[in-house]
């Protein structure tokens, strides 16, 4: 059933992204929402996966400029998907701007990490590099600890995990 699901939805997107003019956030956005719901968050997160720098900036804006919260986090969970390394770190620097709404600082960091080994050691080194400036964006130190603490704890706990890898 899932494959029957995700066919046409490789197949909407991937058009999406082979146009002539190169990847267009509108076109893209369009794409992804005629996918079925069922299959709607999985198909971006493999255009994610898959993104070349045009792919992960058009993301980008498709997440800056989502009319529906929902829209925001299925799009925001998408960009959490991407393996190139680069994108991985110009995700996390924009963690330290304004490009990531506050409110989801965390799960840009959480989502990053539970993807791989390589991308959790990604975010605990931008941590240990700049936790200065995602501590700025927060009002006070005491919110910066309550928004952050949880994530990071449940991050920590890996450390001492045998089963991650």
């Amino acid at each position: 059933m899932a494959q029957a699901l995700m066919a046409p939805a490789v197949q909407v997107v991937s058009g999406a992204l082979n146009s002539s003019q190169g990847v267009n956030p509108s076109l893209l956005a369009a794409a992804l929402t005629a996918v079925h719901p069922d299959t709607r968050a999985a198909a971006a997160c493999l255009t994610a996966r898959t993104a070349d720098n045009a792919t992960y900036l058009a993301l980008r804006e498709m997440y800056s400029q989502a009319s529906s919260a929902d829209d925001a986090a299925r799009f925001l969970t998408a960009l959490t998907c991407v393996r190139d390394p680069g994108l991985v770190e110009d995700l996390l620097r924009a963690t330290a701007t304004p490009d990531i709404k506050l409110m989801d600082v965390s799960s840009v960091l959480s989502g990053l990490a539970m993807d791989s080994g390589s991308k959790f050691l990604a975010v605990w080194a931008f941590l240990f590099r700049s936790a200065d400036l995602l501590v700025a964006r927060y009002p006070s130190p005491s919110s910066a600890t309550y928004s952050l603490g949880g994530t990071l704890a449940d991050l920590a706990m890996h450390f001492t995990d045998t089963s991650f890898s």
